[in-house]
């Protein structure tokens, strides 16, 4: 057997819906391969379906390219109306630069983010729930945390308390 996941995760990210390819020696069932997946695996990671692919296939690193995440965050924002205005006026500036290891990385947001861009914004009290699109790359992703300090800027009160990766789409 062997085992190839999908786009890797940032540090520090959930993933909730992710895909990994299993070649296999042989032919087994759908059915024995879900269960003896899912008797292999912990409680907190459950095997949702399992199903064969044709092994000529592009791998889920070429095909699944479009990154669905959700971050929680705290903010004295005034409403989840501001901060998705100022997450759009910063994307339309075209240019991210997040320091990693060091290291400057400037991100050309034009090629960076999917089109269509989705983007949503929901607030209860001081805190937002932001969906967004994003793009993974092999030339590395943008960790969707750093576009929305960014977009908020140095000063700001923003507070991260969760991001996770809710699903992974092919792209045709």
């Amino acid at each position: 057997m062997r085992y190839s996941p999908g786009p890797a995760l940032p540090v520090g990210t959930e993933g909730l819906d992710e895909y990994f390819d299993v070649l296999l020696d042989s032919y087994i069932p759908p059915v024995s391969a879900y269960n003896l997946l899912a008797h292999a695996t912990v409680p907190d990671i459950p095997i949702l379906s399992v199903f064969y692919v044709d092994p000529k296939a592009k791998g889920l690193q070429a095909t699944h390219t479009k990154e669905i995440y959700r971050v929680v965050l705290s903010c004295n924002c005034s409403s989840s109306l501001e901060l998705e205005r100022k997450l759009r006026a910063f994307i339309e500036e075209g240019e991210l630069t997040v320091k990693r290891k060091g290291k400057l990385k400037t991100y050309d947001l034009t090629r960076a983010l999917p089109v269509p861009f989705s983007l949503e914004v929901e607030a209860d009290g001081n805190t937002f729930i932001i969906t967004m699109s994003l793009l993974a790359s092999e030339q590395g992703s943008i960790r969707p945390e750093n576009l929305i300090e960014a977009a908020m800027g140095p000063d700001s009160d923003i507070r991260v308390n969760r991001v996770m990766r809710i699903r992974l789409v092919e792209e045709s």
